[in-house]
């Protein structure tokens, strides 16, 4: 493959390798730890699960690009765990909301606060003393 691809470092910036990129290069980059930025070639396919075969390198930035996980903690998983992630991420409900995206009540529908908190002021009884 020949060609250029532009990439994102960690620090923000953006520098232009040749292709084929290299080694530690492409390593960096199956991890996560570099963004390309450009479409001229496209070294990665983004979505693809990696071979079963594959080195680890590839299955952490398919963990980082598909689930957005960071490349350390993909890298701190065995390469069996990455190997159990579903193809794409869950869809995760966004907190107090219901299924269908309304706000969530309280359990039993009411907003009082519960009777053994209801009128109670720190220090009432008989304090022990």
């Amino acid at each position: 493959m020949t060609g250029t691809v532009q990439l994102r470092g960690e620090g923000g910036s953006v520098f232009t390798y040749d292709l084929p990129l290299p080694k530690d290069i492409e390593k960096r980059l199956m991890k996560g730890y570099l963004t390309q930025v450009s479409d001229v070639a496209a070294p990665l396919d983004e979505a693809k699960r990696p071979a079963k075969n594959a080195a680890k390198a590839a299955w952490v930035g398919w963990a980082v690009r598909v689930h957005g996980l960071t490349p350390d903690d993909a890298d701190a998983m065995t390469l069996a765990d990455l190997k159990e992630l579903p193809d794409a991420p869950e869809a995760v409900e966004e907190p107090g909301e219901d299924s269908d995206g309304a706000a969530a009540d309280d359990a039993d529908g009411s907003h009082e606060p519960d009777a053994d908190q209801a009128g109670s002021e720190p220090g009432d009884g008989d304090g022990g003393e």
